[in-house]
């Protein structure tokens, strides 16, 4: 009989192996990964081989020792692979434990938690920053200087030092549980301010006894160190209720206010409100009443002729405090009067021509008080005597 060819019998082939080609999460063994590719071995030489994606309702012919699986959570049994060996023998399938294949993760969001400023003017006095956009188990950092250095985020917000940052200074980006790193999102430009400084406020002018009395006829009061666009309130009632200011100053009605009465403060664009600045003790007399002028005696045939021997003019109304002058020429020229009186010289003196005015202690000048006529005259010539007619021997 003739000799049988060399035959080989095989009836059985071996499942393949597979496994993730590089587990990039968080631990290299928690089947969380970036990398889509899945490596198989265990391949017979000559063999064919196939993959399923669906727990093997349909089936890929694989090529080479690898295939890519689209991104997605594949439970485990879900991905599998089987061989065919030269043979004809179809292996059981090799499978793969649980994975989760994620290529990608977004950029994540950084906005300010409060814009305190005007709105949308990256102005605040709020310094913390939200960051959105984080996957779950992410990690994530934050860069204050564009992103020359990264600091490590905790929870969904940092804090930002005081300052001015211009867009793009200030950065975040994340890294997914499958170590995908995300691209950069930026910060427009922004302004962190948490304070405000004290306004300062003076009289606009002291016009009292002395430059420093605090006593004035000026009832304006300036206001100073305003910020650039602040806004301002003043109160006259020490801090219970509050008016808005304009310009650098503001009026005072007339009277006296105790120290910390007059008070202002400011708020700054970023929304900070300073403490009140506090006003010493000021009083704001703005009027003074004309004093009253009379003669201290009308010695003529009535006692309201305005003819008198006595030439005395009394002063009244003067207030506390206040000096006073007198004018005999119609105010041309002023004498400062002492006490309560004055001494005109003999003669006639026409309506006005006697005037008497004050100034108080905030420095007011008052209205003139204007004297009518009078006369002033305190002699008398002797009378003199003589014969109708000398009618002896000689005229003398």
């Amino acid at each position: 009989p003739a000799a049988l060819a060399p035959v080989t019998i095989d009836l059985t082939a071996a499942p393949p192996s597979l496994a993730l080609a590089t587990d990039t999460g968080t631990s290299p063994d928690d089947g969380v990964t970036s990398d889509a590719t899945v490596a198989v071995g265990g391949l017979e030489p000559g063999a064919t081989w196939q993959y399923s994606t669906d727990g093997g309702a349909t089936w890929q012919a694989g090529t080479g020792t690898s295939f890519e699986l689209v991104p997605g959570t594949y439970p485990a049994g879900t991905v599998q692979v089987r061989q065919t060996d030269i043979a004809g023998n179809i292996s059981s399938t090799g499978t793969l434990p649980a994975v989760t294949i994620d290529t990608g993760v977004p950029v994540p969001t950084p906005a300010l938690a409060s814009d305190t400023g005007v709105a949308g003017d990256g102005v605040t006095n709020d310094a913390t920053v939200t960051v959105g956009g984080l996957e779950p188990g992410a990690s994530w950092q934050y860069s204050t200087d564009g992103g020359g250095t990264w600091q490590a985020g905790a929870g969904t917000s940092f804090e930002l030092a005081p300052g001015t940052y211009a867009a793009g200074t200030v950065l975040v980006r994340q890294t997914d549980l499958a170590g995908n790193a995300s691209g950069t999102g930026a910060l427009p430009a922004v302004t962190v301010d948490t304070g405000v400084s004290v306004p300062t406020l003076a009289l606009a002018s002291d016009t009292g006894v002395s430059g420093t009395d605090r006593v004035t006829g000026d009832a304006t009061v300036t206001v100073g160190g305003l910020e650039p666009g602040a806004t301002w309130q003043y109160s006259t009632n020490g801090g219970a209720s509050w008016q808005a200011g304009t310009g650098t100053s503001f009026e005072l009605a007339p009277g006296t206010y105790g120290a910390g009465v007059v008070q202002v403060r400011q708020t700054d664009i970023a929304g900070n409100q300073s403490a009140g600045a506090l006003l010493g003790a000021v009083t704001v007399d703005t009027a003074v009443a004309s004093p009253t002028v009379v003669l201290a005696a009308d010695t003529g045939l009535s006692a309201s002729d305005r003819v008198t021997n006595d030439a005395t003019v009394t002063v009244g109304g003067i207030e506390p405090g206040a000096s006073w002058q007198y004018s005999t020429d119609g105010g041309a020229t002023w004498q400062t009067g002492t006490g309560t009186s004055f001494e005109l010289a003999p003669g006639t003196y026409g309506t006005g021509v006697v005037q008497v005015r004050q100034i108080d202690a905030a420095g007011n000048v008052s209205d003139t008080f204007e004297l009518p006529s009078l006369t002033i005259d305190i002699s008398v010539l002797p009378p003199s005597g003589a014969l109708a007619s000398d009618t002896g021997v000689s005229t003398t």
